[in-house]
């Protein structure tokens, strides 16, 4: 009979230990669900969108598309460099999007700011050529602005 209650309390943990593991794995398995979709989400309107637009505007040789995809007061400045680049092709190759961490938005980061790192190519009349440009941009009225105009040398 000893043995039997040996048995039977030996067991009552373990049921406890799986169903305790089954839920934990439940619940990640939620969180990465969902992040995926926040992320998801997030690329659909996310702060890369402005560089996408302003590559297609230069592309378009759309100068005033292009220079909407600019801050504000970089745009007047902005405009004879701008010009010079319409009909030029750029392809991004890959982004990478920096923004504050959740716990440094939490702490009143400015949720508003972030860094797109960008490889692109270049398609000139002449030439093609690949660079690396880290663009800061802002979100203001509910879209995002470059807050440096790609490609361009600040003296």
């Amino acid at each position: 009979m000893d043995v039997t209650l040996v048995m039977i309390q030996t067991a009552a943990p373990t049921v406890r230990s799986l169903l305790l593991s089954l839920a934990l794995l439940s619940l990640l398995a939620a969180v990465v669900v969902l992040g995926a979709w926040a992320d998801r989400a997030e690329r659909s309107s996310g702060p890369e969108l402005s560089l996408l637009a302003y590559a297609s505007a230069v592309a378009r040789e759309d100068l005033s598309g292009a220079l909407d995809c600019l801050a504000p007061p970089l745009r007047e400045r902005a405009a004879p460099f701008v010009e010079h680049q319409l009909g030029n092709r750029y392809t991004v190759l890959e982004s990478v999007v920096r923004t504050e961490s959740a716990a440094s938005r939490l702490l009143g980061g400015d949720a508003g700011m972030a860094r797109v790192v960008v490889v692109m190519e270049i398609q000139e009349a002449d030439a093609t050529w690949r660079t690396t440009q880290d663009l800061p941009v802002q979100q203001a009225d509910g879209r995002w602005l470059l807050l440096k105009v790609p490609l361009q040398q600040v003296d």
